[in-house]
């Protein structure tokens, strides 16, 4: 019953990572200047404090290197009334397993609610003194050994908050993986008694039914989680899906055309749109869809099967051929990929990782509830299972962070550069995390190591820039980076750092011709209006009193 194409998406229906973004940073706790290696804000130019204020805005990723402020934390509600959580990602494959999370985000330390909070979980009391986790000393290392704990676990967890909806909901995504659907049902359904919207029960009840064969019951379910939650769009792909499987194509149709009305660049909508104008007969219609789809998405042997079926109807047999061999060339591909899978990944390291997951998902909970020691013990032994879990490492990281234990953060976040080691957020972090631990030449070889692997990616040039600016007293070297920036990209906002790294330097012509250019580039920009005309004045003032 699975669809002709399945992906985790966005909600512009493009396949994504699992992690992403230049703001999942899991520790976003600004950094302490050291006195004895950064230079003080007293000691700047006052018209570079000015500048300073204009030049940065808008650099999202280059956080001030000086600001020691922590986040506020929200105490957030684990979830709205329809049981959603903003940014959580779903599959639209429908019944071909279920894998929302609907707990607190693990994400960055926004969406982490404090340690102490109550009510964070739906239907929590304040968190009491619980019994330790029957967690084993030693990790098990059998497949069944690995589930009885992970059933432990989760017990404890309903034990604690018996009446939380989330403890409910993640009990029963395990039965559904692992334990009986029957279970699961039951759970899915206890949660709709009390909220009738929590999408992600009806989600789970819309796959029970659909592997269960009751298709109508299905098209319900995920009818139902569309208008508890009508933004979203992978919801309604999902219910197309459910029309596809039910033989309701003109539905089907009419769903998955409303969805690329609203996003027409949504792959998943395009393919199985295509799928369902294949039922209709309507295949040049079909086609198109699937050649839309082929563009951004290559490699995918599904939709090369698709355009071989609508050009073979269309009676165009050359090309129907070349789609039919492709389909073939990559179904080769993907056998001898599962081959090589077999060899390297079993199902044992799957369960591992799944099971990973899971103990993540409970540790949101806990700490939703304030309940920290359990939740960073599941957070270490999730690590322990599977190394590669981004949202453990980050939420470690951030936890060790925010008590202080720098060094153990920065192991953690160099753990979380390895497993995205294009995205500067985390080089910007760890650098960060070097600078409040006293040690300013490990910050910048952070820093510089990862613009010398990037030389194109802006935000770290500029971040550099500021570095050497703010933190390392070095204008010679940010002169360097904010030069960089204007080759990336020669705007008013890179003229405008530029300004304000030439006045730290006393470099004051040079200053006003940077932000002459900004002005050129932006002429209506007020603030550099009256800041060229201040630094204007003070050129002025220096040449009398020579």
């Amino acid at each position: 019953m699975k669809p002709i194409y399945e992906s985790d998406e966005s909600e512009s229906g493009q396949p994504t990572e699992s992690h992403n973004s230049d703001s999942n940073s899991a520790s976003q706790t600004h950094a302490e200047p050291t006195t004895s290696s950064q230079s003080s804000w007293g000691s700047l130019p006052w018209i570079v404090l000015i500048m300073m204020g204009i030049a940065f805005l808008g650099f999202g990723s280059s956080a001030g290197w000086f600001s020691s402020d922590q986040p506020e934390r929200e105490q957030n509600s684990a979830l709205s009334d329809t049981g959603q959580v903003s940014g959580v990602e779903e599959s639209t494959s429908v019944g071909a397993g279920f894998s929302e999370s609907p707990s607190p985000s693990l994400a960055g330390p926004s969406a982490l609610p404090a340690a102490g909070s109550s009510g964070s979980v739906t239907g929590s009391s304040p968190a009491a003194t619980l019994p330790p986790l029957p967690l084993n000393p030693v990790p098990p290392t059998d497949g069944q050994g690995i589930l009885d704990e992970c059933r432990l676990v989760l017990e404890h967890l309903r034990q604690a908050y018996p009446e939380s909806l989330e403890a409910k909901e993640v009990t029963a995504r395990f039965e559904y993986e692992f334990g009986e659907t029957p279970v699961a049902s039951q759970l899915w359904n206890e949660i709709l008694e009390v909220n009738p919207n929590y999408v992600y029960a009806l989600r789970g009840l819309g796959d029970v039914a659909t592997i269960d064969g009751q298709l109508d019951e299905a098209v319900r379910y995920f009818r139902r989680a569309v208008l508890a939650d009508p933004n979203s769009l992978s919801r309604q792909v999902t219910l197309g899906i459910a029309l596809l499987h039910a033989a309701r194509l003109d539905e089907a149709k009419q769903v998955l055309s409303a969805v690329l009305a609203k996003e027409p660049g949504h792959i998943g909508a395009h393919v199985e749109l295509a799928s369902v104008l294949l039922e209709l007969e309507e295949f040049d219609e079909a086609r198109k869809h699937f050649e839309t789809a082929l563009e951004a998405t290559s490699g995918k042997a599904e939709l090369h099967f698709g355009l071989a079926t609508a050009y073979r109807r269309l009676g165009q047999l050359d090309k129907a051929k070349f789609h039919f061999e492709e389909h073939r060339r990559l179904q080769k591909d993907v056998q001898s990929d599962r081959e090589q899978g077999r060899r390297n990944y079993d199902d044992l390291e799957a369960m591992r990782i799944d099971v990973a997951r899971f103990y993540v998902d409970t540790a949101r909970i806990y700490l939703a509830a304030g309940s920290r020691q359990p939740a960073e013990r599941l957070l270490v032994r999730a690590n322990r299972m599977d190394p590669t879990n981004f949202d453990a490492l980050q939420a470690l990281a951030f936890l060790a962070s925010q008590d202080g234990q720098v060094f153990e953060a920065i192991k953690w976040m160099k753990e979380v550069a390895k497993l995205q080691p294009d995205e500067y957020a985390y080089a910007s972090e760890t650098a960060r995390l070097y600078l409040q631990a006293g040690q300013p030449a490990q910050a910048e070889q952070v820093l510089t190591e990862f613009v010398q692997e990037h030389p194109e990616d802006l935000a770290a040039v500029r971040s550099a820039a500021r570095f050497f600016l703010e933190a390392s007293a070095d204008p010679d070297r940010a002169i360097e980076y904010g030069l960089k920036a204007i080759e990336l990209a020669p705007t008013a906002e890179s003229y405008a750092m530029m300004a304000s790294i030439y006045d730290a330097a006393q470099e004051n012509e040079k200053a006003i011709q940077a932000l002459e250019q900004a002005l050129e580039l932006d002429p209506a920009n007020a603030t550099y209006q009256q800041v060229l005309a201040l630094m204007r004045e003070n050129a002025t003032l220096e040449k009398i009193d020579q």
